[in-house]
């Protein structure tokens, strides 16, 4: 799914599962199944991003391979930037 929070920019949003974390390298990939089809992302976690693990602010070291969640992110050349974590 895809909406314009911001003016010239189009954000993603990827409801799934995550598969990987780096922590040292601020990397993640969430993948989505849809019937037969799987969807993942793999991308760099922006600077500013926002970790939500329940209902209050988070950080990346909140989560865990295997936690359900919602990515909302960007295309970049560099590759996709990850904006958002949150739990669900």
């Amino acid at each position: 799914m895809k909406s314009n929070d911001k003016l010239g920019s189009i954000n993603y949003k990827l409801s799934g599962k995550i598969l990987d974390i780096d922590i040292v390298n601020r990397t993640i990939t969430v993948e989505a199944t849809f019937g037969e089809k799987h969807f993942s992302v793999r991308g760099y976690i922006s600077a500013h991003a926002v970790f939500r693990k329940g209902n209050r602010l988070g950080k990346l070291e909140d989560f865990i391979v295997g936690d359900s969640v919602v990515v909302r992110y960007q295309i970049s050349n560099q590759g996709d930037i990850i904006e958002a974590i949150e739990s669900v």
